[in-house]
C-alpha cells in the first residue's frame, strides 16, 4: 500500500436538486449586503411602532375567575385522545 502525503480527499455526492424552479439568487453573500445597511428612520416603513385593534364583539367565554372548567378542556383535546 502507497503511504500519501496528506490526508486523502473525499468524495462528494453530487445529486440534481428537487426545487429546479426555486430563484436561489438571494443565498448569496451579495444579496445578504443589501440589508446589512441602517434603515431610513424617516420612512415610516421602518418604523418599529404598529398600532392593535382590539374586535372585542365577540363574547369572551372564559370565567371571571380566570379559571378554565372542564367542559373548556374537553374541548381543547384532540380527536385521537380518549
Amino acid at each position: 500500500m502507497e503511504e500519501s502525503s496528506g490526508p486523502r480527499r473525499r468524495r462528494r455526492a453530487v445529486r440534481p436538486s428537487d426545487a429546479e424552479d426555486i430563484d436561489r439568487s438571494w443565498d448569496s453573500p451579495e444579496a445578504a449586503e443589501l440589508f446589512a445597511d441602517a434603515a431610513d428612520v424617516s420612512d415610516p416603513r421602518a418604523s418599529d411602532d404598529f398600532i392593535v385593534v382590539l374586535d372585542d364583539s365577540e363574547a369572551d367565554d372564559t370565567p371571571d375567575n380566570g379559571e378554565l372548567d372542564e367542559e373548556f378542556w374537553k374541548d381543547q383535546r384532540p380527536p385521537h385522545s380518549g
